[in-house]
């Protein structure tokens, strides 16, 4: 991926940058080896997509939806196997939006919304003890991806009972596939490299036994399956 250099604003937030270079708060995160908590100043550089992986050529495709009674975000989420963070982004939306009957949205469509590198999620039920950290790592995936599945914040609410989505699945998608030493580029991020090999950022983790604090370095050599 190509990158650019951003100058951080006053009332700049990580939400507010992924959206404005129409990438994801996960990307943005993986891309400059940030924690969701780091500090984010005026004046502060940062990486962004930039060229043709942020313009037309890498956008995601979209399809136009009219919302019926009773949908929700979360549900027309599930209904086009996207998740709810893309379609916030998509549309330019917040989560307390209203989502009337009629309302037209846009939707991802085609391949892009398919099965290829998407994240395939299911339902955790929160019990006492846990903490975002801790079902981050019993799930092979990391606090960005977390937050970013559930549109939540680093200090919403956890309690016992609440139902998020964690990743899910996954493993027969690279299981029967080669695999291939590729050599780490400036800009690559497991977001986009998982994407580009139809796998998930967690497979990819465990295909190269790497934690969820582990960032890539320039001349990396991993294992991308073919």
């Amino acid at each position: 991926m190509k990158t650019a250099e951003y100058t951080v604003v006053r009332g700049d937030t990580l939400q507010k940058i992924a959206q404005k270079h129409e990438t994801d708060l996960a990307a943005l995160l993986t891309l400059n080896s940030m924690k969701i908590n780091d500090p984010l100043f005026a004046g502060r550089k940062i990486l962004v997509p930039a060229g043709e992986t942020a313009g037309a050529k890498g956008r995601m495709k979209t399809a136009e939806y009219t919302v019926v009674r009773g949908d929700t975000l979360q549900k027309i989420a599930q209904k086009h196997e996207t998740d709810l963070a893309a379609l916030l982004t998509l549309n330019k939306m917040k989560l307390r939006d209203p989502l009337y009957a009629g309302r037209k949205i846009l939707v991802p469509a085609g391949e892009t919304a398919g099965d290829g590198g998407r994240i395939k999620t299911a339902e955790y039920t929160v019990v006492r003890g846990d903490t975002l950290q801790k079902i981050a790592q019993k799930h092979e995936t990391d606090l960005a991806t977390l937050l970013t599945l559930n549109s939540m914040k680093i200090n919403d609410p956890l309690f016992a009972g609440r139902k998020i989505l964690v990743p899910a699945g996954g493993e027969e998608t690279a299981g029967k596939r080669r695999l291939k030493k590729y050599t780490v580029q400036k800009g690559d991020t497991l977001f986009l490299l998982a994407k580009s090999s139809s796998v998930t950022i967690e497979e990819l983790r465990r295909l190269n036994k790497m934690t969820d604090t582990d960032v890539l370095r320039v001349g990396q050599r991993i294992q991308l399956p073919e």
